[in-house]
């Protein structure tokens, strides 16, 4: 089980949004939800409860496109630093 992502070339708030959704559980994300696998790290269910606080995603800043937009990306809610 990951604790943080760190995701190579996100330059815009879009790509930013899309790390947040593929990362987080509903209602925040829309990453899948594997209950019986998750159950190895716990009671089933308890995991997705916290992993949306838990899980630190930080997006690498690559490119110039991504630095001029860096203000925009740390606003996406789910963020956590870059």
């Amino acid at each position: 089980m990951a604790y943080g992502v760190i995701c190579p070339m996100v330059n815009t708030s879009r790509e930013a949004k899309n790390l947040v959704s593929y990362s987080k559980y509903p209602p925040v994300g829309t990453r899948s939800n594997a209950p019986i696998r998750v159950g190895m790290y716990g009671a089933a269910g308890a995991y997705q409860k916290t992993a949306n606080e838990e899980i630190v995603l930080l997006p690498m800043i690559e490119t110039k496109t991504t630095v001029e937009n860096m203000e925009a990306i740390l606003d996406v809610p789910g963020i956590d630093g870059v």
